[in-house]
Protein backbone atom coordinates (compact mmCIF):
# COMPACT_ATOMS: atom_id res chain seq x y z
CA UNK A 1 0.00 0.00 0.00
CA UNK A 2 2.67 2.35 1.32
CA UNK A 3 5.04 2.15 -1.51
CA UNK A 4 2.73 2.16 -4.54
CA UNK A 5 0.59 5.11 -2.53
CA UNK A 6 4.46 7.20 -2.03
CA UNK A 7 5.14 6.19 -6.12
CA UNK A 8 1.79 7.78 -7.28
CA UNK A 9 2.26 10.75 -5.35
CA UNK A 10 4.79 12.24 -7.26
CA UNK A 11 2.92 13.29 -9.86
CA UNK A 12 -0.74 13.74 -8.28
CA UNK A 13 -2.64 16.80 -8.32
CA UNK A 14 -4.85 17.56 -5.26
CA UNK A 15 -7.79 16.32 -7.36
CA UNK A 16 -6.36 12.76 -7.07
CA UNK A 17 -5.62 12.08 -3.76
CA UNK A 18 -9.57 10.47 -2.60
CA UNK A 19 -9.51 8.01 -5.29
CA UNK A 20 -5.96 7.16 -5.94
CA UNK A 21 -6.14 6.59 -1.74
CA UNK A 22 -9.24 4.76 -1.50
CA UNK A 23 -7.87 2.56 -4.55
CA UNK A 24 -4.20 1.83 -2.42
CA UNK A 25 -6.14 1.57 0.67
CA UNK A 26 -8.14 -2.02 -0.88
CA UNK A 27 -4.52 -3.77 -0.62
CA UNK A 28 -4.93 -3.62 3.26
CA UNK A 29 -8.50 -4.16 3.74
CA UNK A 30 -9.88 -0.32 3.97
CA UNK A 31 -13.34 -0.65 1.61
CA UNK A 32 -13.52 2.91 1.78
CA UNK A 33 -11.56 6.55 2.36
CA UNK A 34 -12.80 9.76 3.02
CA UNK A 35 -10.50 12.85 3.92
CA UNK A 36 -11.44 15.48 5.77
CA UNK A 37 -9.26 18.70 6.14
CA UNK A 38 -9.55 22.14 8.91
CA UNK A 39 -10.62 24.57 7.42
CA UNK A 40 -8.56 27.79 8.43
CA UNK A 41 -10.04 28.77 11.66
CA UNK A 42 -10.32 25.02 12.75
CA UNK A 43 -14.08 25.70 13.52
CA UNK A 44 -15.37 22.56 10.84
CA UNK A 45 -13.32 19.54 8.92
CA UNK A 46 -14.43 19.55 5.05
CA UNK A 47 -14.74 16.97 2.81
CA UNK A 48 -12.14 16.45 0.27
CA UNK A 49 -13.82 14.88 -2.71
CA UNK A 50 -11.15 16.12 -5.40
CA UNK A 51 -14.21 17.88 -7.55
CA UNK A 52 -15.06 21.40 -8.45
CA UNK A 53 -12.82 24.70 -7.67
CA UNK A 54 -12.30 23.50 -3.97
CA UNK A 55 -11.76 20.34 -4.77
CA UNK A 56 -14.84 19.38 -2.29
CA UNK A 57 -17.98 19.28 -4.31
CA UNK A 58 -20.22 16.23 -4.85
CA UNK A 59 -19.70 14.41 -1.63
CA UNK A 60 -22.18 11.98 -2.85
CA UNK A 61 -24.46 12.08 0.79
CA UNK A 62 -21.64 11.42 3.08
CA UNK A 63 -21.20 14.10 5.81
CA UNK A 64 -19.15 17.31 3.84
CA UNK A 65 -18.60 19.32 7.14
CA UNK A 66 -18.57 17.97 10.35
CA UNK A 67 -18.12 20.59 13.65
CA UNK A 68 -14.78 20.01 15.16
CA UNK A 69 -16.37 21.27 18.92
CA UNK A 70 -18.93 18.43 18.51
CA UNK A 71 -19.07 14.28 17.28
CA UNK A 72 -16.45 11.75 16.86
CA UNK A 73 -14.73 13.33 13.94
CA UNK A 74 -13.79 16.12 15.95
CA UNK A 75 -12.48 14.50 18.70
CA UNK A 76 -10.31 12.05 16.71
CA UNK A 77 -9.32 15.86 15.51
CA UNK A 78 -8.46 17.00 19.05
CA UNK A 79 -7.62 14.37 21.19
CA UNK A 80 -5.03 12.85 18.55
CA UNK A 81 -6.95 9.60 18.57
CA UNK A 82 -7.72 6.42 16.69
CA UNK A 83 -11.96 6.15 17.52
CA UNK A 84 -14.52 3.37 16.40
CA UNK A 85 -17.92 4.70 14.89
CA UNK A 86 -20.89 1.96 15.09
CA UNK A 87 -21.87 -0.80 16.97
CA UNK A 88 -19.14 -3.01 17.52
CA UNK A 89 -19.51 -6.73 16.15
CA UNK A 90 -20.75 -5.24 12.99
CA UNK A 91 -19.83 -6.88 9.32
CA UNK A 92 -17.59 -3.19 9.04
CA UNK A 93 -17.18 -0.50 11.34
CA UNK A 94 -15.70 3.43 10.53
CA UNK A 95 -12.64 4.43 12.14
CA UNK A 96 -11.59 8.53 13.01
CA UNK A 97 -8.01 8.60 12.48
CA UNK A 98 -6.39 12.08 13.14
CA UNK A 99 -4.27 13.38 10.56
CA UNK A 100 -1.16 14.99 11.45
CA UNK A 101 1.95 16.96 10.03
CA UNK A 102 4.58 16.14 12.42
CA UNK A 103 2.33 17.99 15.52
CA UNK A 104 0.49 20.15 12.78
CA UNK A 105 -3.00 18.84 12.76
CA UNK A 106 -4.37 18.89 9.02
CA UNK A 107 -7.63 17.08 9.85
CA UNK A 108 -9.16 13.56 10.38
CA UNK A 109 -9.17 10.32 8.09
CA UNK A 110 -12.65 8.06 7.74
CA UNK A 111 -11.64 4.66 7.29
CA UNK A 112 -14.12 1.69 6.89
CA UNK A 113 -12.96 -1.63 7.33
CA UNK A 114 -14.05 -5.45 8.68
CA UNK A 115 -10.79 -5.60 10.92
CA UNK A 116 -10.35 -4.56 14.33
CA UNK A 117 -6.80 -5.30 15.46
CA UNK A 118 -3.71 -3.64 15.60
CA UNK A 119 -2.45 -4.61 12.33
CA UNK A 120 -5.27 -3.07 11.20
CA UNK A 121 -4.27 0.42 13.87
CA UNK A 122 -1.12 0.23 12.61
CA UNK A 123 -2.08 0.42 8.76
CA UNK A 124 -4.42 3.27 9.71
CA UNK A 125 -1.70 4.89 10.92
CA UNK A 126 1.00 4.51 8.55
CA UNK A 127 -1.77 5.99 6.10
CA UNK A 128 -2.89 8.98 7.82
CA UNK A 129 1.14 9.67 7.89
CA UNK A 130 1.51 9.13 4.25
CA UNK A 131 -1.73 11.26 3.35
CA UNK A 132 -0.57 14.11 5.34
CA UNK A 133 2.68 14.22 3.57
CA UNK A 134 1.45 14.27 0.39
CA UNK A 135 -1.24 16.99 0.98
CA UNK A 136 1.31 18.81 2.67
CA UNK A 137 3.66 18.94 -0.24
CA UNK A 138 0.55 19.98 -2.37
CA UNK A 139 -0.44 23.10 -0.63
CA UNK A 140 2.24 25.72 -1.88
CA UNK A 141 1.08 25.27 -5.53
CA UNK A 142 -2.92 24.66 -4.93
CA UNK A 143 -5.76 26.91 -5.04
CA UNK A 144 -8.36 24.07 -4.56
CA UNK A 145 -6.89 23.28 -1.33
CA UNK A 146 -6.40 27.01 -0.58
CA UNK A 147 -10.85 27.60 -1.35
CA UNK A 148 -11.50 25.04 0.66
CA UNK A 149 -9.62 25.29 4.11
CA UNK A 150 -10.73 28.69 3.90
CA UNK A 151 -14.67 29.32 4.99
CA UNK A 152 -15.08 33.05 4.31
CA UNK A 153 -12.41 35.19 1.99
CA UNK A 154 -9.68 36.97 2.96
CA UNK A 155 -8.04 40.26 2.75
CA UNK A 156 -5.25 41.23 0.73
CA UNK A 157 -2.78 41.69 4.44
CA UNK A 158 -3.82 38.10 5.75
CA UNK A 159 -2.88 36.54 2.38
CA UNK A 160 0.57 37.74 2.51
CA UNK A 161 0.75 36.94 6.48
CA UNK A 162 -0.20 33.50 6.15
CA UNK A 163 1.73 32.71 3.47
CA UNK A 164 4.64 33.90 5.06
CA UNK A 165 3.93 32.73 8.80
CA UNK A 166 5.04 29.40 10.61
CA UNK A 167 3.19 26.66 11.83
CA UNK A 168 1.32 26.68 13.89
CA UNK A 169 2.37 23.80 16.25
CA UNK A 170 5.88 22.50 16.64
CA UNK A 171 7.49 20.01 18.67
CA UNK A 172 10.91 17.81 18.71
CA UNK A 173 10.75 15.83 21.74
CA UNK A 174 12.19 18.86 24.07
CA UNK A 175 9.85 21.92 23.77
CA UNK A 176 6.37 22.01 22.14
CA UNK A 177 5.19 25.38 20.70
CA UNK A 178 1.47 26.67 20.04
CA UNK A 179 -0.31 29.61 18.24
CA UNK A 180 -3.02 30.98 17.47
CA UNK A 181 -4.20 34.49 15.54
CA UNK A 182 -7.46 35.61 15.29
CA UNK A 183 -9.59 36.72 13.35
CA UNK A 184 -8.25 34.42 10.67
CA UNK A 185 -9.89 36.42 7.52
CA UNK A 186 -8.34 39.80 8.24
CA UNK A 187 -5.72 39.43 9.96
CA UNK A 188 -2.54 42.18 9.26
CA UNK A 189 0.33 43.78 11.60
CA UNK A 190 -0.31 41.33 14.22
CA UNK A 191 2.03 38.18 13.65
CA UNK A 192 4.50 35.43 15.51
CA UNK A 193 7.63 33.51 14.98
CA UNK A 194 10.38 30.72 16.74
CA UNK A 195 13.01 29.35 15.96
CA UNK A 196 15.33 26.63 17.49
CA UNK A 197 18.85 26.32 17.84
CA UNK A 198 20.29 23.84 19.72
CA UNK A 199 18.59 23.75 23.75
CA UNK A 200 17.67 27.24 23.16
CA UNK A 201 14.30 28.14 21.29
CA UNK A 202 13.89 32.03 20.14
CA UNK A 203 9.91 33.28 20.54
CA UNK A 204 9.17 36.75 18.70
CA UNK A 205 5.78 38.31 18.87
CA UNK A 206 4.92 41.11 16.49
CA UNK A 207 2.26 43.94 16.83
CA UNK A 208 2.63 46.77 13.70
CA UNK A 209 0.75 49.70 13.96
CA UNK A 210 -2.28 49.42 11.33
CA UNK A 211 -4.20 46.46 9.60
CA UNK A 212 -3.33 46.70 5.90
CA UNK A 213 -0.84 45.65 3.56
CA UNK A 214 1.73 48.20 4.83
CA UNK A 215 1.46 47.02 8.91
CA UNK A 216 1.98 43.38 7.12
CA UNK A 217 5.30 44.72 5.06
CA UNK A 218 6.72 45.98 8.12
CA UNK A 219 5.97 42.88 10.77
CA UNK A 220 7.26 40.38 8.27
CA UNK A 221 10.45 42.92 7.36
CA UNK A 222 11.05 43.41 11.12
CA UNK A 223 10.78 39.30 11.50
CA UNK A 224 13.15 38.65 8.93
CA UNK A 225 15.55 41.03 10.68
CA UNK A 226 16.15 38.77 13.48
CA UNK A 227 19.41 37.18 12.18
CA UNK A 228 20.59 39.02 8.67
CA UNK A 229 22.56 41.81 8.62
CA UNK A 230 21.65 42.68 4.96
CA UNK A 231 17.80 43.09 4.48
CA UNK A 232 16.32 43.24 1.10
CA UNK A 233 12.82 43.56 -0.27
CA UNK A 234 12.08 41.99 -3.50
CA UNK A 235 9.14 44.06 -5.11
CA UNK A 236 8.74 43.33 -8.78
CA UNK A 237 5.05 42.18 -7.91
CA UNK A 238 4.33 45.51 -6.41
CA UNK A 239 1.89 47.18 -8.55
CA UNK A 240 0.74 50.50 -6.29
CA UNK A 241 1.68 52.41 -3.97
CA UNK A 242 1.01 55.58 -2.33
CA UNK A 243 2.06 58.30 1.04
CA UNK A 244 1.15 55.40 3.25
CA UNK A 245 3.72 52.96 1.52
CA UNK A 246 6.11 55.09 1.05
CA UNK A 247 5.93 56.33 4.81
CA UNK A 248 6.26 52.34 5.59
CA UNK A 249 9.27 52.10 3.38
CA UNK A 250 11.08 54.78 5.03
CA UNK A 251 10.02 53.67 8.58
CA UNK A 252 11.24 50.24 7.53
CA UNK A 253 14.60 52.27 6.65
CA UNK A 254 14.66 53.86 10.52
CA UNK A 255 14.74 50.64 11.77
CA UNK A 256 17.41 48.67 9.68
CA UNK A 257 19.72 51.92 10.46
CA UNK A 258 19.04 51.30 14.07
CA UNK A 259 19.78 47.24 14.00
CA UNK A 260 22.69 47.71 11.97
CA UNK A 261 21.34 46.14 8.92
CA UNK A 262 21.69 46.98 5.49
CA UNK A 263 18.20 47.68 3.68
CA UNK A 264 18.12 47.21 -0.20
CA UNK A 265 14.95 47.38 -2.24
CA UNK A 266 15.24 44.98 -5.76
CA UNK A 267 13.58 45.54 -9.26
CA UNK A 268 11.56 48.19 -8.44
CA UNK A 269 9.39 48.98 -11.26
CA UNK A 270 9.20 51.99 -13.06
CA UNK A 271 6.15 53.44 -12.02
CA UNK A 272 7.53 53.00 -8.32
CA UNK A 273 10.85 54.13 -9.21
CA UNK A 274 9.39 57.52 -10.65
CA UNK A 275 7.56 58.26 -7.16
CA UNK A 276 10.82 57.47 -5.18
CA UNK A 277 12.70 60.11 -7.82
CA UNK A 278 9.99 62.55 -7.55
CA UNK A 279 9.56 62.68 -3.44
CA UNK A 280 13.61 62.34 -3.56
CA UNK A 281 13.18 58.88 -1.34
CA UNK A 282 15.17 57.56 -3.87
CA UNK A 283 18.71 59.31 -1.79
CA UNK A 284 17.59 58.14 0.95
CA UNK A 285 17.15 54.51 -0.14
CA UNK A 286 19.36 52.19 -1.64
CA UNK A 287 17.85 50.56 -5.08
CA UNK A 288 19.18 47.30 -7.31
CA UNK A 289 18.01 46.05 -10.37
CA UNK A 290 17.93 42.07 -9.05
CA UNK A 291 19.33 39.98 -6.16
CA UNK A 292 22.76 39.32 -7.89
CA UNK A 293 24.24 42.68 -7.91
CA UNK A 294 22.49 43.37 -4.63
CA UNK A 295 24.63 40.14 -3.40
CA UNK A 296 28.25 41.82 -4.99
CA UNK A 297 27.72 45.05 -3.67
CA UNK A 298 26.73 42.91 -0.14
CA UNK A 299 29.44 40.29 -0.97
CA UNK A 300 30.63 40.20 2.96
CA UNK A 301 27.06 39.96 4.44
CA UNK A 302 24.64 37.69 2.15
CA UNK A 303 25.40 34.88 4.16
CA UNK A 304 23.08 36.66 6.39
CA UNK A 305 20.84 38.13 4.04
CA UNK A 306 17.00 38.15 4.73
CA UNK A 307 14.76 38.39 1.66
CA UNK A 308 11.00 39.45 2.09
CA UNK A 309 9.12 39.12 -1.30
CA UNK A 310 6.45 42.46 -1.55
CA UNK A 311 3.15 42.53 -3.68
CA UNK A 312 0.24 43.94 -4.28
CA UNK A 313 -1.88 40.57 -5.41
CA UNK A 314 -5.38 39.24 -5.27
CA UNK A 315 -6.47 36.95 -2.04
CA UNK A 316 -8.51 33.33 -2.88
CA UNK A 317 -11.59 33.33 -1.94
CA UNK A 318 -13.47 30.42 -0.68
CA UNK A 319 -16.07 31.25 -3.38
CA UNK A 320 -13.86 30.52 -5.98
CA UNK A 321 -13.21 34.45 -6.61
CA UNK A 322 -10.30 35.44 -6.52
CA UNK A 323 -8.96 37.98 -3.60
CA UNK A 324 -5.25 37.27 -2.99
CA UNK A 325 -4.24 36.01 0.32
CA UNK A 326 -2.93 32.70 2.80
CA UNK A 327 -1.60 30.87 6.39
CA UNK A 328 -4.84 35.40 10.75
CA UNK A 329 -5.71 38.30 13.87
CA UNK A 330 -5.94 41.12 16.10
CA UNK A 331 -4.78 39.56 18.98
CA UNK A 332 -2.16 37.09 19.21
CA UNK A 333 -1.57 34.37 21.48
CA UNK A 334 1.53 32.66 22.05
CA UNK A 335 2.53 29.35 24.04
CA UNK A 336 5.59 27.36 24.43
CA UNK A 337 6.20 24.73 27.40
CA UNK A 338 9.76 23.27 27.60
CA UNK A 339 10.78 19.79 29.31
CA UNK A 340 13.81 20.77 30.13
CA UNK A 341 15.33 24.40 31.29
CA UNK A 342 18.46 26.25 31.08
Amino acid sequence: MSAGLLAASHLMPLELPPSTVAEHARAVGFTQVLIYLGDLRRDVLRLLTGQGLDAGQDTAGEEAEPKIETGLAGRAYQYGQILPEGPEGAAERHWRVPLLDGTERLGALRITTADDDTRAREDMTLLAALIALILHSKEPDSDALARLTRARPMNIAAEMQWNLTPPRSYADGRVVISASMEPACTISGDAYDYATAGDIVHLSVFDAMGHDTSATLLEQATAAMSTPHHLVLDMPRVTFCDSSGLNTLLRLNRHTRADHTALTLVAVPARLRRLLRITGTDTVLTLRDNLAEARSVHDRTWRGTGVVRASCGRTRGGDGRHHRQRRPPEKTRVAASSRSRR
